[in-house]
């Protein structure tokens, strides 16, 4: 790949929480999944409810469809918190480390998400951080739901050159998939 090519490779959505990113980020994988010959590779993150009401979130392998706990409501206290969540690192390392270990070529990433539960592990950062210093220079994209609070990895790739945001609202989200497929596909063609 030629690095002086300036085109993004970076695709984060943002958004606010129960906007339905997750939503599109799975929508987008469907898409992207019919071409057999592209490799993706990534997670993305499922509530969990019991009797209606939220009690954790599960992080769901894209190619294999394995889950593993990301969060339970604890009523003791947990070494790694997130509001009224336990974060659950070993479980959620488990699952998401190996997906990124070894990248290859012609490769799309997608992460859901990018967010505080997933920073509260500091080998995700790192690794999340190493894609994101390779991303200019090999061939492969990314594609992350990111909060649109501050967060100091997410801000990362927010003001990474080759990130390209489109934050999702009510009012577009039914439309924004399209143009997200549109992008990622002109991007990918690219590498």
């Amino acid at each position: 790949m030629n690095s002086s090519i300036n085109f993004p490779k970076i695709f984060l959505i943002t958004g606010n929480p129960g906007v339905g990113k997750t939503t599109l980020i799975q929508g987008l994988y469907q898409k992207l999944s019919q071409d057999k010959t592209k490799t993706i590779k990534g997670f993305y993150t499922e509530e969990i409810r019991e009797n209606g009401q939220r009690s954790g979130f599960d992080v769901v392998n894209l190619e294999n469809k394995e889950r593993a706990p990301l969060a339970r409501i604890f009523h003791q206290m947990s070494r790694y918190r997130v509001g009224k969540y336990g974060v659950e690192i070993e479980n959620f390392e488990q699952m998401t480390l190996p997906i990124f270990k070894d990248i290859s070529q012609r490769c799309i990433c997608i992460i859901d998400e990018i967010g505080k539960m997933e920073a509260t592990s500091k080998n995700f950062e790192r690794l999340m951080l190493n894609l994101l210093d390779k991303v200019s220079t090999e061939n492969f994209l990314i594609i992350a739901t990111v909060p649109t609070s501050y967060l100091s990895l997410s801000d990362k790739f927010k003001q990474h050159p080759k990130s390209k945001i489109f934050e999702v609202t009510f009012l577009n989200r039914n439309n924004l998939a399209d143009q997200i497929f549109d992008n990622i596909t002109e991007a990918y063609n690219k590498l």
